[in-house]
């Protein structure tokens, strides 16, 4: 994608994605709250160097933001300093230094970069994994839409408040040749927020809650891999092949072919991957899957609360609507709708 065309993109996905408020502050976000891009960076070389320059563009931000989610982020090192939670936090460590060292290089430039401890920044990385239970963000909804020559991929990317207007669209130029774009957010590795590369593989993401979560792979590893992936079957060979620590539902959009896949993966080994075609998929933060639906280790307080009303929200209105849709602004006021607030 040229850079021109990715910009009017950047332009445009404040209207895509919106940042949800926390619970607490039931703060309505409208649409011309948000401003009309976001911060930008190009970032190339090794994986340390670009690693680096994104930290030195987002380590004051990421210092607000902590100092703002104080309480959360004392938390977060409270688990991650315990006997238990350092060895956890090691071994993952350790897993992803065996299977993908160059990320491991990258998140020890964004420490550098940020003036922040290693420590912290795999914190950071792995904060799902150590929280476990508890302290959930409010999620994330996505809408996929294919009719005849039209493929559209809608994402709220939705977060604690305190990110709201903060985070940065970087440009990677990476070491192997597939370069990218990516919303990401301070102090945490892409793969998370939406991105694209030059193979033409897309990639949003959908939290799936989580209290048992195993030894494996960090699911941010697995969202970062896929960015550099040159074959839709590559990205979900990536994400379906290696044990995970955590669940995640991510979808995969081809720009080549505008094939999609919904692809969940749990940490228990189970798999699903589906190829909604020539319909409205909708997903938000459960698993849905044929094979993985029953997931027991779910919090299913959160599901019932904020997960299953905003998928019912969102396939009322869609129910309501006529189609076939030729214009994306039918979507965006779908995912706009502050029906059920504050979700």
């Amino acid at each position: 994608m040229k850079r021109r065309n990715f910009i009017k993109l950047a332009i445009a996905a404040p209207l895509i994605l919106k940042l949800g408020c926390s619970k607490e502050e039931k703060q309505k976000l409208l649409l011309e709250d948000i401003p009309q891009s976001f911060d930008f960076l190009e970032a190339k070389g090794s994986y340390r160097e670009i690693g680096i320059q994104i930290g030195r563009k987002t380590g004051g931000t990421l210092k607000l933001i902590l100092d703002e989610r104080k309480e959360w982020f004392n938390q977060l090192m409270q688990v991650a300093g315990s006997s238990r939670g350092e060895k956890y936090a090691k071994q993952l460590l350790d897993n992803t230094q065996n299977l993908f060292p160059q990320y491991v290089q990258e998140i020890q430039g964004l420490s550098v970069g940020a003036g922040i401890d290693f420590k912290i920044m795999w914190a950071l990385t792995i904060k799902n994994e150590l929280s476990s239970f508890g302290n959930l963000d409010s999620g994330c909804s996505t809408v996929f839409y294919h009719e005849g020559s039209n493929a559209w991929l809608f994402h709220n990317e939705d977060g604690d408040v305190s990110y709201m207007n903060r985070l940065l669209v970087v440009k990677a130029i990476t070491p192997s040749g597939v370069n990218f774009y990516s919303l990401t957010y301070p102090g945490i590795i892409a793969g998370i927020g939406p991105g694209i590369n030059s193979s033409g593989i897309c990639q949003t993401t959908n939290f799936i809650s989580c209290i048992n979560p195993k030894e494996g792979i960090p699911r941010c590893i697995l969202g970062r891999a896929v960015l550099e992936s040159k074959a839709m079957a590559e990205a979900i060979e990536t994400v379906t092949a290696q044990p995970r620590a955590y669940p995640w539902h991510h979808n995969i959009l081809s720009m080549n072919n505008s094939t999609f896949a919904s692809v969940e993966t749990l940490p228990d080994g189970k798999i699903d991957v589906s190829y909604p075609a020539n319909e409205i998929f909708v997903h938000t933060n459960h698993a849905i899957g044929r094979t993985t639906e029953e997931y027991f280790y779910q919090d299913k307080n959160y599901i019932e609360t904020s997960s299953k009303p905003r998928l019912r929200s969102l396939q009322r209105l869609i129910s309501e609507a006529t189609f076939p849709a030729t214009n994306p602004e039918k979507f965006l006021r779908f995912m706009s709708s502050h029906n059920g607030e504050p979700y």
